[in-house]
């Protein structure tokens, strides 16, 4: 049956009707742990950035999807056993490169694979590459680094797992490098290093963050992927060092007193104007992003509806007894300049 944690369940044990004697016993209560969302490709978990990006397969089953593809044939075998799902926005256009060499935390043997595919959740066409053993990382282990042609702003859908004879499960991290032609990229101001209005209680942070918090006292900072397009809307808003609760990201037409910002709670804000809110999320891993497949667009959030310049930034709690009483705090904000 399901639980929650934290909920208190009455167990009623007896005899069966027809039973002729009684006696003591045991009850062995067995808990099944729940695999993770992204087990499944149509919950896949959305990722921005280089990363590293963290994966763990040892709760994960092996789905339907993604078992059978020509490009994932290595040593007589397309399976990826135990995979979980990843959907990644790229921000150039030119060549991504993802690996998990040098990333693995368990078991020096672990034995990664890879495949990767067009658009955003469960395949809908053939991988446009895979990669079971890297062959020259070096490090322990059997990592995997794939690469593929990527375009600015278009999704891609990473699907990680182990080799099909592994039997350790495999965790650790990932990244993704790219090379080309970046999208237009967004220009970031107002940081708490001082260079503008000077933080709160001391709490500088560093050049392209926000003022320092709890967790990270170097800021949190706001990066962008993806294409500022009407037309063809995929950029990703995401925030690091964060601490693990609510971040709420919001959308301005102007930078607050000239980009330098003004106090506001333990940071700075900067984006000002015609403010309008996009959407809150639970940072994980000190990382939240918006938006996310089921969100609705920036633009169509944000009422973008012609190209002009417009600011972001991120205001999230930060709850613990840090600066001041507001228990919040800001990243650094980004213009981006929306076209057709």
């Amino acid at each position: 049956f399901q639980t929650v944690a934290g909920q208190r369940y009455t167990f009623q044990v007896g005899l069966w009707p027809a039973a002729q004697s009684s006696g003591p016993g045991a009850i062995q209560i067995e808990l099944v742990p729940t695999p993770p969302a992204n087990d499944d490709c149509a919950a896949a978990a959305w990722i921005a950035g280089p990363g590293p990006h963290a994966f763990d397969t040892s709760l994960c089953q092996t789905g339907v999807q993604g078992q059978v593809e020509a490009a994932c044939l290595f040593f007589n075998d397309t399976a990826i056993r135990n995979d979980q799902w990843f959907v990644w926005t790229a921000s150039t256009t030119g060549v991504a490169t993802l690996t998990t060499c040098g990333g693995f935390s368990g078991s020096p043997s672990d034995d990664t694979k890879v495949a990767i595919y067009e658009g955003a959740g469960c395949p809908s066409a053939a991988a446009v590459a895979c990669n079971e053993d890297d062959g020259v990382c070096g490090a322990t282990g059997y990592p995997s680094t794939v690469s593929w042609p990527v375009a600015c702003g278009r999704q891609y859908t990473i699907q990680l797992g182990r080799y099909p004879l592994e039997t350790n499960a495999v965790y650790g991290t990932f990244v993704v490098a790219e090379s080309g032609q970046p999208c237009v990229a967004p220009v970031a101001y107002c940081f708490g290093d001082g260079s503008g209005t000077a933080c709160p209680c001391g709490n500088a942070g560093l050049a392209g963050r926000g003022c320092g918090n709890s967790v990270d006292m170097t800021g949190a900072r706001l990066d962008a992927y993806g294409a500022a397009s009407i037309a063809a809307d995929s950029l990703s808003l995401c925030a690091t060092g964060l601490p693990n609760s609510a971040c709420l990201y919001f959308q301005g037409d102007a930078r607050v007193a000239g980009g330098a910002g003004s106090v506001f709670g333990d940071g700075l804000r900067c984006a000002g104007g015609a403010v309008l809110r996009l959407g809150t999320k639970s940072a994980a891993g000190g990382t939240a992003t918006y938006a996310q497949p089921a969100d609705l667009p920036v633009s169509v959030q944000g009422a973008v509806h012609a190209p002009g310049l417009r600011s972001y930034q991120a205001w999230y709690r930060n709850s613990s007894a840090y600066c001041t009483p507001a228990t919040f705090n800001l990243t650094n904000a980004l213009e981006l300049a929306w076209t057709p």
